[in-house]
């Protein structure tokens, strides 16, 4: 049901609005909330900002070194901003790869699961971001096993949000190489 409902309302032109618009979320976040809060951290990057998630021992050193002024910036600005962005792109991507596979003339169901891969990015960011709004809460009586979770979130959160770039760019191609064909014939 969900992937026939993206289907039905994937256009151009939604697809431009609601990538614009998700854009302009993710500029606010990485332009402004995340170099404010990262002020209280010099050197160290913010959980959001390591792909390749993080141990307890930098958990740790990272809310200490945000303090308690860093660390209110953290939950009354980054998160809120970052429990808009997923949404807007999770479906603003669903959008995108449904779109281009009607453009690219894939026409297989097995294919259009692919709308699903940025939804899962979604709700991965959003699981991130619940694990993230509890270690700066429950600090300094965070466990291991929060900030494990935590980073196992961020790490799948960063797999399907780039799965979801490749499969974007690949669609990009055979939508290319299509018309490419077309313009021949």
């Amino acid at each position: 049901m969900f992937i026939e409902t993206i289907d039905k309302y994937a256009s151009g032109r939604v697809c431009l609005y609601s990538f614009c618009f998700s854009m302009s979320v993710y500029l606010l976040i990485v332009l402004y909330s995340i170099p404010l809060v990262s002020g209280y951290a010099q050197e160290m990057m913010l959980f959001d900002m390591l792909p390749t998630g993080y141990t307890y021992d930098y958990a740790v050193s990272l809310l200490s070194q945000l303090g308690t002024e860093g660390r209110g910036l953290y939950l009354s600005l980054q998160l809120p901003l970052d429990l808009v962005y997923p949404l807007s792109f999770g479906i603003s991507h669903a959008w995108i790869i449904c779109w281009l596979l009607g453009k690219a003339g894939t026409t297989s169901r097995l294919a259009s699961y692919a709308c699903l891969l940025p939804v899962a990015g979604c709700l991965l960011d959003y699981s991130e971001n619940i694990a993230i709004f509890s270690m700066l809460t429950s600090y300094p009586g965070i466990t291991e096993s929060d900030v494990q979770l935590s980073s196992t979130f961020t790490i799948f959160k960063s797999f399907f949000v780039t799965i979801t770039y490749v499969v974007i760019c690949g669609l990009l191609v055979l939508t290319t190489a299509r018309k490419m064909r077309a313009k021949k014939n």
